[in-house]
């Protein structure tokens, strides 16, 4: 996990791909946190290894996996 990803005492994270604080809630030492809101099409395992993503990265993301799998018609 990269220096800028680790969980501050408060669940501040920077997003590897933008560079945006945001609060994980789980990080923060909530039950959830506001991703679990959001479709679920990538594994944890592949967002671990760099460190959560913000609102917006995590979105983009989404979309872009969702798209993919439309045009391969999964």
């Amino acid at each position: 996990m990269s220096k800028s990803a680790s969980p501050s005492q408060h669940g501040q994270r920077a997003c590897p791909g933008c560079g945006t604080a945001f609060t994980c809630g789980l990080a923060a030492g909530l039950e959830r946190c506001w991703c679990f809101n959001l479709p679920h099409v990538i594994p944890v395992a592949d967002a671990s290894h760099e460190g959560c993503l913000c609102p917006a990265c995590l979105q983009k993301v989404i979309d872009r996996v969702l798209k993919d799998q439309q045009q391969a018609g999964v």
